[in-house]
């Protein structure tokens, strides 16, 4: 008890939505009365009446204690990069059946990634809490201190452009060369290139001799995104290509009437 708010935690299992609390107070009366059925799914409030005719509000919450349940493996691989393709590409390739005696009261939906152990061979999983200890076979009943060794598997940013907002998203660290040309060698084109919050690289293709195809290299910041801003003024159009290290290759054109974002 704090105060006006009243917490009372009970066992795993308890239906909170049909309690008929007994309550003892001091007041001429409250309200709701005692032993009347409530849904405590959320915080209940009730109103005490002293001899005086004063009211005070008391709020009470109920917190049902976590039910011991049954924790589910799949199995991702039996490598560091096999098991991170396969999480991070949400595919499956089973789910053992395990003879652990491990323990763990943990929240329903939580989710784990472990590395191998002796009882499980070599190999790296994902653990998940089931909603129903009894739902699935392959859920196994299990104790213990057992999730000693998370890691951490880390998704790959994919690699993509978007022209109507000029945003260009690709994994931190990933390099990036860009290059601006003149398709007619007319015109003079700016192509600016910024983090949201800094200026990474601007290209000037056509405002100096020779300078129709210009090209420049960028190292993606750590928040994985770039801002692409640009125009183009005269005839002809400026074609920019974005090249990623990772493989990716991504091209826009911009003339008099369609600049970047488009």
């Amino acid at each position: 008890i704090s105060e006006t708010d009243i917490t009372v935690t009970l066992p795993a299992g308890t239906d909170v939505t049909n309690l008929s609390p007994v309550i003892i107070h001091t007041g001429a009366s409250i309200s709701p009365e005692s032993e009347i059925t409530q849904d405590f799914t959320n915080p209940v409030t009730y109103t005490v009446t002293a001899q005086d005719d004063t009211t005070q509000d008391y709020i009470v919450t109920i917190i049902v204690t976590p039910s011991l349940k049954y924790h589910r493996f799949e199995f991702l691989g039996n490598d560091l990069n096999t098991a991170t393709t396969n999480y991070c590409e949400s595919t499956t390739l089973g789910l053992p059946k395990l003879n652990l005696e491990i323990e763990e009261k943990l929240a329903i939906g939580s989710i784990y990634l472990v590395s191998g152990s002796t009882e499980i061979s070599n190999g790296y999983y994902k653990v998940y809490i089931a909603t129903d200890s009894e739902n699935s076979d392959a859920d196994e009943n299990i104790s213990g201190d057992f999730f000693t060794n998370v890691i951490t598997l880390n998704c790959a940013t994919e690699i993509s452009f978007d022209p109507s907002t000029g945003i260009y998203t690709a994994p931190a660290g990933s390099t990036v060369t860009i290059n601006a040309s003149l398709v007619t060698e007319e015109g003079l084109s700016s192509i600016s290139l910024s983090d949201s919050t800094t200026s990474l690289l601007i290209l000037w293709p056509g405002w100096e001799a020779d300078s129709n195809n210009v090209s420049g290299t960028i190292s993606m910041p750590t928040n994985e995104i770039i801002i692409f801003t640009g125009t183009h003024n005269g005839a002809g159009s400026t074609l920019v290509t974005i090249n990623n290290d990772q493989g990716a290759s991504e091209s826009f054109i911009m003339d008099v009437d369609n600049g970047m974002p488009q």
